[in-house]
């Protein structure tokens, strides 16, 4: 596969959800460490797609298999092979970007949980100075309650009294909504 194909198959990783993306690319990790630790052994070279770790980590995992096809594995009917003669810069290139790739997202997610953080700070903050206006405004008319000569102001509508009301605009109402 090209490099085009190798960027393809780590940014249809990338879309994928951070936990599935951990443990997929974790996978996809392990299989192709041990062919680059042990080369000549056959057993790490093939994987079956019906192995139920290989289909829910990889095969669900946008980008999946591809980045497995992209590191030199054939599809061969219900299994993925890598053939004789090995690749293994190509493999270890694919090692590489997919580490990069979580790194990335270790980042990214670390970063927007920063942001989030900051911004539930600020609006705790903003609701704090909120509740500080109001307790002084509380505090403030309960003081200029207990002056002496303080009477509590009325309404136009208070003063007219109930029956007096006859329109809206009696009650401050003007009926300029929009």
């Amino acid at each position: 596969m090209s490099e085009t194909q190798l960027r393809v198959a780590l940014s249809l990783l990338d879309e994928n959800r951070t936990d599935p993306l951990v443990a997929g690319a974790g996978l996809a990790l392990k299989v192709l460490g041990n062919i680059v630790d042990a080369p000549s052994e056959p057993k790490f070279r093939t994987l079956r797609t019906s192995n139920p770790k290989v289909k829910d980590t990889l095969w669900t995992l946008r980008g999946g298999r591809l980045t497995l096809l992209a590191a030199g594995f054939v599809e061969q009917g219900e299994q993925i092979v890598m053939e004789e003669p090995l690749d293994l810069p190509r493999i270890e290139h694919v090692v590489e970007a997919l580490k990069q790739t979580l790194v990335a997202r270790a980042e990214r997610d670390g970063a927007a949980k920063v942001a989030h953080a900051e911004s539930v700070k600020a609006a705790q903050n903003e609701a704090s100075e909120n509740r500080s206006s109001m307790r002084l405004g509380i505090s403030d008319d309960a003081a200029s309650r207990r002056e002496p000569g303080w009477k509590p102001k009325v309404s136009a509508a208070a003063a007219k009294g109930g029956s007096a009301i006859t329109t809206a605009t009696d009650i401050g109402a003007s009926g300029d909504c929009c």
